[in-house]
């Protein structure tokens, strides 16, 4: 109810008119005949003061400044405030130095609501609406709207000359008295009714004057008097109440209260369970405020205000209760991650549902606070940055944030619209929500498969966070494609929401040296800054001390490190990050974690070779290239580039990321990680590193790796490949992955490459090779054994099952593998032209093809082995499958 609640007044604004008249007093009967020589004293008058003057004669005069461009007219306003009556009168006296006209004419502003005249609710009189003008009463509406309520009998065509008299009566009844020679034999002109605007709800009065430069000197005005049409017989009328701060309300009446009615704190009361305040107080200034000083601050919400026993300074009762509502909204300073990028419309089009076809993003408070969003930013890494206004986020809300735009009906009303919000790339952006100090309050980097679906990812759906519980999160894992089939959820919880706390412990992924005194540490999310920026955290083997921590980037991933000593090269040394370091969530590492460190050195030919190229990726898949450094160095695979030079060919790419690739150790590159996981077993997920790759032809084509100098390119290693180096026998080339035999071998020996293995599911990125054959079996030797001929399957733990080893002499082979009973009759085909790795085994469980369990007895293994030549190898081999009796 609390939340409802907040929702129907989330963008009330809450800065209302506080200690309206601060400036000057409000006055209940004003008189001013300027005979103090100003209008500084007594009663005060503002606005282009600097415009007016009181001259010799002791009128108000109008004293504008230099000459305008001909044919130009220009306006001056002076007024004051007032604090009127129910029914009002006003005497004043006018005179006006030339003919009234459309660009010479007065208003006498009788009553306002606002001091900017122009603009305000307001009933003024006027001359120079047209030329031979008469003296004419109008209504102003604030919207700009004019309503002529009355117009006087005589016309001017010539300077004027006039004491006039203006009654209001509480009912709105209208009367204008005139004496056009000046005098006081008024003489009643005009009258009328009209009540639209209250004089208790008024507060200025004043004169506004239209001039051109020659008669900028030319407005005259004395004897003003503003005074109470019939004696106060009215109580006072409460008009609201405004929250000054927490504990301290501010109550405003249409005129001046009582100071004992005033000062009793027991005729106030606030619902809410608030009830009477601890204190109340007349304003010193102002006596139609009273102040309220609470018993304790207001939680945010919204309130009733009862007041009874209202009295005036006549004595004036109200005898019934008056109330007023009012709200406090108490904002707080947004921390990391109270506020989460959770929902992104990157690409709208083709709509899949009833969602307007536009991009917009959606901002969930999952925090306790009510956050006033003035001041944030949205960021996608441009210069250009979204800047929100005010709104009022209250907890657990969703907000949808989208382009202004006509006709734009989301089926929320959570909605706010922006101008020039920040686009959303449909392939991937850096998304940032900045505070008001500059603090990123979450950050997100999403990317193209995060979709997981090819065809949503093409258009009308969007990305949706999955888990809130874990904002320390933003990868792929915690992000999907909408289920809705309305293409995304904009205001409401999202499709794929999955609400578990996260206790998921922080990993270090990365530790790499940008120089030799400063270490960039990388984790696999978003880090606490405080256990992150303590250097304590961090240890280096060799005496090495760390002098300093800090947090880089905006997803807290990262920590930059500064140490006391430098690095030396030729030296790997342990870098170790504490158990004390912590997610977002709180969750501290398991365990110290490790990982090597060393100053990276350049490769020359042959230190980084390719070790193996999926080049045919399986449908919906991509390719890959697979490094491995047979040197002694560690190279920092960011110093090289990836190309395809076949056939006059230069499509490069750069490998962006700093990584450290130790001796012996492999690295595969994949323009989409995800993808590649799904695609094959990935043995070392954080050698697998997402990076664009040069176009790679199915048929043929070239991978060459380099480093660039500066005149000239080094060429580390190079490959010309061919489809036709796959095994000959094999049906179908599609997803299987080429792989190097032997590391020492010639790159562009064709017999140095075979097809990955079928057991191992046709790719072996970030580990040794399925085909890898450091030096070949001895010829003449058989290619399967068995460790043991005698097995029993049934089940006891002891052997159960027959293990066929085998190791080729070469890569390559395609086998089949069939069992026969002693009668001769085939009972089993263990396998079928399936192609080999270089060494393995395989198992027969003592199963049969027709689903039953093989009997006990003697059984022969014939074993066919074809080469990718033509040649033909076979070999017999018996076992016993046995039972207990």
């Amino acid at each position: 109810m609390f939340c409802s609640i907040f929702r129907a007044m989330k963008q009330l604004y809450f800065t209302l008119l506080v200690c309206l008249f601060a400036s000057a007093p409000l006055r209940a009967q004003l008189q001013d005949d300027f005979s103090d020589g100003d209008f500084n004293t007594g009663t005060v008058w503002l606005g282009d003061a600097a415009n007016f003057t009181v001259n010799a004669a002791k009128e108000l005069q109008l004293n504008a400044p230099a000459p305008l461009p001909s044919g130009s007219s220009d306006t001056s306003q002076i007024y004051t405030f007032v604090n009127f009556p129910d029914s009002v009168i006003w005497d004043f006296y006018l005179r006006l130095g030339f003919a009234p006209s459309t660009s010479n004419q007065s208003r006498i502003y009788l009553q306002a609501d606002q001091n900017t005249l122009a603009n305000s609710n307001a009933y003024y009189l006027e001359l120079g609406e047209t030329n031979a003008d008469t003296l004419k009463l109008f209504r102003q509406d604030a919207n700009g709207t004019i309503t002529k309520v009355a117009v006087c009998t005589q016309g001017f065509s010539v300077s004027i000359k006039a004491k006039i008299r203006v009654t209001r009566t509480f009912s709105g009844v209208w009367n204008i008295f005139t004496d056009y020679s000046g005098g006081n034999n008024l003489t009643l002109e005009a009258s009328a009714t009209d009540n639209i605007h209250k004089s208790v709800d008024a507060q200025t009065f004043g004169f506004w004057c239209k001039y051109t430069s020659g008669n900028k000197d030319k407005f005259f005005f004395d004897d003003i008097k503003i005074s109470s049409l019939l004696p106060d017989s009215q109580p006072p009328v409460l008009l609201g109440a405004t929250v000054a701060n927490a504990n301290l309300l501010d109550v405003t009446f249409n005129e001046k209260l009582d100071n004992n009615f005033a000062s009793n704190k027991n005729n106030f009361s606030i619902n809410q369970g608030i009830g009477a305040p601890a204190a109340a107080a007349l304003d010193a200034v102002n006596k139609n405020i009273l102040h309220l000083t609470l018993q304790n601050p207001l939680p945010s919400n919204q309130y009733i205000l009862t007041v009874t026993n209202a009295k005036d300074t006549v004595g004036n009762v109200s005898s019934v209760a008056q109330i007023t509502n009012f709200a406090y909204i108490s904002f707080q300073t947004a921390d990391r991650f109270d506020l989460l990028l959770n929902e992104i419309m990157a690409d709208p089009t083709p709509t899949i549902g009833s969602l307007p076809a536009v991009e917009y993003i959606e901002i969930y408070n999952r925090s306790n606070k009510t956050i006033n969003l003035s001041g944030f930013q949205l960021s996608n890494g441009n210069v250009t940055r979204t800047t929100l206004p005010y709104y009022a986020l209250q907890p657990k809300q969703y907000l949808v944030i989208f382009d202004n735009q006509q006709n734009i009906k989301f089926p929320t009303l959570d909605t706010l619209s922006v101008t020039s919000l920040i686009s959303f790339s449909n392939d991937g952006d850096d998304v940032s929500l900045i505070a008001p100090n500059g603090d990123v309050v979450d950050a997100v980097t999403y990317d193209i498969s995060w979709y997981q679906n090819t065809q949503k990812a093409a258009g009308g759906w969007s990305l949706e966070r999955i888990n809130p519980s874990a904002p320390c999160d933003n990868s792929s894992s915690n992000w999907s494609a909408c289920s809705n089939p309305n293409g995304g959820t904009p205001g409401f919880a999202n499709s794929v929401l999955k609400l578990e706390n996260d206790t998921k412990s922080p990993n270090l992924s990365l530790a790499f040296p940008s120089s030799s005194t400063e270490i960039l540490v990388t984790f696999d999310e978003g880090l606490d800054a405080s256990t992150a920026s303590t250097a304590s955290n961090y240890t280096i083997s060799d005496g090495i001390a760390v002098l300093s921590a800090a947090l880089q980037n905006a997803d807290n991933k990262q920590v930059k490190l500064i140490l006391q000593n430098p690095l030396q090269t030729n030296t790997v040394y342990t870098f170790t990050a504490k158990v004390g370091i912590k997610d977002c969530a709180g969750n501290a590492l398991l365990q110290n974690a490790t990982l090597r460190l060393a100053i990276p050195q350049t490769p020359i030919a042959k230190d980084i070779i390719i070790n193996e190229v999926l080049f045919n990726a399986p449908t919906g898949g991509v390719d890959f290239v697979e490094l491995y450094n047979r040197s002694k160095k560690v190279v920092n695979v960011s110093e090289l580039r990836i190309g395809n030079f076949a056939n006059g060919n230069q499509s490069i790419q750069p490998i962006s990321a700093n990584y450290l690739l130790f001796p012996n150790e492999y690295i595969a590159l994949t323009p989409k990680i995800v993808t590649t996981k799904n695609s094959f077993f990935v043995k070392n997920p954080t050698a697998l590193l997402e990076n664009a790759l040069p176009t790679l032809d199915d048929k043929a084509g070239n991978v060459t790796l380099f480093t660039s100098g500066i005149f000239n390119i080094n060429i580390i290693d190079s490959l010309d490949y061919d489809e036709s180096w796959h095994n000959a026998l094999l049906s179908d080339k599609n997803g299987v992955s080429l792989e190097r035999v032997n590391p020492s071998l010639p790159t562009n020996d064709k017999n140095n490459w075979q097809s990955a293995a079928a057991s191992v599911g046709y790719a072996t990125p970030t580990y040794k090779n399925s085909q890898y054959l450091e030096s070949s079996a001895p010829a003449g030797t058989d290619i399967f054994t068995l460790a043991k001929d005698v097995f029993s399957p049934d089940g006891d733990g002891y052997e159960d099952f027959l293990s066929l080893d085998y190791q080729t002499d070469r890569s390559g082979y395609l086998a089949s593998v069939r069992i026969f009973d002693s009668s001769g009759r085939l009972v089993k085909n263990l396998l079928k032209n399936e192609l080999l790795a270089t060494q393995g085994s395989l198992r027969w469980d003592g199963d049969l093809d027709s689903g039953s369990k093989a009997r006990i007895g003697i059984y022969i293994l014939h074993l066919q082995i074809t080469a990718a030549d033509g040649t033909v190898k076979e070999q017999k081999l018996t076992c016993v499958v046995a039972a207990k009796l």
